[in-house]
């Protein structure tokens, strides 16, 4: 098998090239610097985390996919734009309103854009007392709504 691997190399390579997004910055040395800069701020594993459709030679857009344990809504909305350097824009954008967090307030909605959904606070537990009852549906009565629950 890897002598079929090694005569298809440059058909591989064809491939990898067509299927590339473009979305990169290793080749441009200040726009890799600006994305080592920017993952550095959001801490190694985060940074980490995010790294792979930033600094991978050829991304393509299911790269992003890795990256879902610590994407922010607000880095989602721009990776969700499907134009060459908006992945950069995000990590940039990100890193640039964390950093303005630490060193003053800024409004409770922001600061849960930047966070993670898997950090996200979760839900107070409903309270059993006021949980309304559901609306019946019409053409049924309440008396068998009732049994339908039972």
């Amino acid at each position: 098998p890897w002598r079929l691997f090694i005569d298809d190399i440059p058909l591989i390579s064809e491939t990898i090239v067509r299927q590339n997004y473009g979305d990169s910055a290793l080749g441009n040395p200040l726009l890799a610097g600006a994305a080592f800069i920017a993952l550095a701020s959001l801490g190694p594993r985060r940074g980490l985390w995010l790294a792979a459709p930033l600094l991978w030679p050829y991304p393509q857009q299911i790269y992003k996919v890795l990256t879902v344990p610590f994407l922010s809504p607000l880095l989602a909305m721009f990776w969700a734009v499907p134009m060459p350097g908006a992945t950069l824009a995000g990590v940039i954008c990100e890193a640039v309103l964390l950093q303005v967090a630490r060193r003053r307030p800024i409004p409770p909605w922001l600061r849960l854009g930047l966070c993670p959904a898997a950090q996200w606070p979760a839900e107070r537990e409903p309270d059993p007392d006021r949980t309304a009852e559901p609306a019946p549906i019409q053409g049924f009565s309440s008396a068998s709504a009732a049994n339908a629950r039972r």
